[in-house]
């Protein structure tokens, strides 16, 4: 009974301890990355001011190559404007708007996701990070994919990292992490779809080169899913 009894106190202490010890470690954590958030240096909003980048003569210079180049394109290929405009005016406007409510439907659908990685990389309330709400997220999301269309360089990706940097103080090079995966993440789904569908659609009329060639990417993504899976349940 006595050594039973010993046996069932040591155990007890040593639970003890080690709960202590975890609870050492997420303090320490959080200490982390609360010094982060405070001690990085950010990206300026005179950097990425969005007027500055469209007034600077990178941004018009390559526009302005870029239209005189889809003009003689359009005049090389005999692209008559009229029968153009008189076919964008006879489009299906239901199928237009149908594309239009899937393709901003998915903007919520993002802004989930990348709520998501952002509380992965301990952005949380535990770590006594306090996000902005989703209504706020998804604003961020909507602005810069607008400024993706309007500035080159993608440079709207690395404004949505300064974006939260500025309504929540978080680093801009941490958060522009969590949008790179997104772009990886957006790349992985994208692949698996367009690749099968050429398989699929195009088997008799692609040359085995490229079939072979389509087949070893195919793979290659499958092996980098799982491989991120693995990382998942083994980050040690």
């Amino acid at each position: 009974m006595l050594t039973q009894n010993t046996g069932s106190a040591s155990e007890n202490d040593i639970t003890s301890t080690q709960d202590t010890q975890n609870d050492s470690i997420e303090q320490k954590k959080a200490e982390l990355l609360k010094q982060e958030v405070s001690g990085e240096v950010e990206i300026t909003q005179d950097q990425l001011s969005i007027r500055k980048r469209l007034l600077n003569w990178r941004t018009i210079v390559p526009l302005v190559i870029a239209v005189i180049a889809l003009v003689i394109f359009a005049q090389k290929i005999n692209i008559n404007p009229k029968l153009t405009w008189i076919a964008m005016r006879n489009a299906n406007v239901y199928f237009v708007l149908i594309a239009f409510i899937i393709y901003y439907f998915s903007f919520p659908i993002r802004t989930f996701r990348w709520r998501m990685l952002l509380e992965n990389i301990g952005y949380t309330k535990e770590n006594g990070i306090q996000l902005p709400k989703f209504w706020k997220l998804l604003e961020i999301i909507y602005v810069s994919w607008f400024a993706n269309v309007i500035v080159p360089a993608k440079l709207g990706d690395l404004y949505r990292a300064y974006l939260l940097r500025r309504e929540a103080g978080l680093p801009a090079s941490r958060t522009f992490g969590t949008v790179l995966a997104e772009r990886l993440l957006d790349l992985i789904v994208l692949l698996l779809l367009f690749i099968p569908s050429v398989i699929i659609s195009l088997h008799e009329n692609l040359p085995p080169q490229l079939a072979l060639g389509l087949k070893i990417t195919m793979v290659l993504v499958v092996v980098g899913i799982i491989g991120l899976f693995m990382l998942r349940m083994f980050p040690t």
